[in-house]
């Protein structure tokens, strides 16, 4: 067989008058779906990028880390100094990795590193000042209460007191008052 009878045989084959329907159905449906197609590309292109750049910001970051936490400096600070060091760069290492990256996430890393400084600040500084300031103030609260029932129970002692000495008094004017009136 020659090449001009396999194409007359291939295209007799799959070239039919039955099939015009669906080859234009075909054709109309890839046209008009094109729009929808281009979009889920690009959004599926923009997903993998931003996946990608969190997980090179996460890459990044942990080594930064890794890199304060074998810092000698860091290490010489004393317990509760270190562990605020350690807890305030959880939040600035991300921070610091967007500012060096700033070209080429875009606009992406000014969005991201303005919410890792929103953390930092509140859960960095603020958080754990306020959490210091909290038991410093219940502590306070906790002295000023025990003083307080102390304070409480001294008077609730001096009224007992006084109340003793006053039955006795009584006890003994009644005893002795009618020994002085009967001698007198």
């Amino acid at each position: 067989m020659d090449l001009k009878g396999l194409w007359d045989a291939t295209v007799g084959e799959y070239v039919r008058w039955d099939l015009w329907p669906a080859y234009l159905s075909a054709v109309l449906v890839w046209g008009l779906t094109s729009p929808l197609r281009d979009v889920d590309v690009a959004f599926t292109l923009q997903v993998w990028r931003v996946t990608r750049m969190n997980g090179d910001l996460w890459r990044l970051s942990t080594l930064r880390f890794n890199d304060m936490i074998i810092n000698e400096e860091l290490r010489g600070l004393d317990g509760p100094t270190y562990a605020y060091a350690l807890w305030n760069g959880l939040f600035a290492v991300p921070e610091l990795v967007l500012r060096d990256r700033q070209e080429e996430y875009g606009r992406y890393a000014y969005v991201l590193r303005s919410w890792w400084t929103a953390y930092r600040v509140t859960y960095g500084e603020y958080l754990p000042c306020l959490t210091v300031l909290t038991f410093r103030s219940v502590g306070r609260y906790v002295c000023a209460f025990g003083e307080a029932i102390a304070a409480m129970w001294g008077r609730c002692y001096e009224f007992g007191e006084g109340g003793f000495w006053i039955a006795v008094i009584l006890v003994s004017l009644s005893l002795f008052l009618p020994m002085a009136l009967y001698d007198a």
